[in-house]
């Protein structure tokens, strides 16, 4: 699955003038299609730019969207919810 340069912008918050100078300048690989746009690989964006979690706008051609690993948070215990869970457990 490659990224359109739109979809790499509104990953990355850059616009697409920004990343096509960095493929221009050979910070930033892509794949030149036929038409002149280009394809950018999600592994090479990661590397280059911080990427932000994909949104309704950011789904690829293919109807994939691109997933970034979000932080768990650990479960909040409070004391109410520990005598609940006593009261559960056989006597």
């Amino acid at each position: 699955m490659l990224l359109s340069l739109g979809q790499a912008a509104k990953l990355t918050g850059k616009s697409k003038t920004t990343l096509t100078r960095a493929i221009q300048a050979g910070r930033l690989s892509a794949t030149r299609r036929d038409d002149g746009s280009y394809q950018i690989d999600p592994a090479e964006l990661c590397r280059v730019y911080d990427v932000r979690p994909a949104t309704h706008g950011t789904v690829a051609r293919d109807s994939l969207v691109v997933h970034h690993a979000t932080p768990v948070r650990p479960p909040i215990v409070t004391p109410k919810l520990r005598r609940g869970w006593q009261s559960l457990k056989p006597s």
